[in-house]
């Protein structure tokens, strides 16, 4: 957690990324009688479908930090802007690339779902830059 590792060296940087935990896409869905499904559609409460970017600012920036996440060949595939604050701040990446403008290639008003697999995430606050590996997991297999 952001508790464990906010250790003196985190605590002096004006800007540190914490580890993010890997997790998988599970697309949790609003309509349907899924409970019909057994395990294969989790439902765990304020488990958020997204990766949890935790960062800590020694000081307020003016600006929102702006968030990048960039595949292993550095294609940029989302940008967002996360909170700015002192202390500690977070953000969620829907795991999703920024959707596209062309709405024929949209579903839902939104892209599709990434793959499983690494990505790096930059955060650009305050003139520091600091970078992260996020893993996107494969769902549980069912069987």
């Amino acid at each position: 957690t952001p508790l464990q590792q906010a250790t003196p060296a985190a605590l002096a940087a004006a800007a540190h990324l914490f580890d993010i935990e890997p997790r998988p896409f599970y697309g949790y869905r609003a309509i349907g009688n899924y409970d019909l499904f057994g395990d294969k559609y989790i439902a765990v409460p304020n488990e958020p479908d997204a990766l949890v970017i935790n960062y800590l600012l020694r000081e307020k920036a003016i600006a929102p930090a702006k968030i990048t996440v960039t595949d292993t060949a550095g294609k940029t595939l989302a940008t967002f802007d996360g909170p700015s604050e002192a202390g500690f701040n977070r953000a969620l990446w829907n795991m999703r690339p920024t959707p596209p403008s062309s709405p024929g290639q949209r579903r839902f008003g939104t892209a599709p779902p990434l793959p499983p697999g690494d990505y790096r995430i930059t955060i650009d606050v305050a003139g520091q830059t600091v970078t992260k590996v996020g893993t996107i997991r494969s769902r549980i297999a069912q069987e």
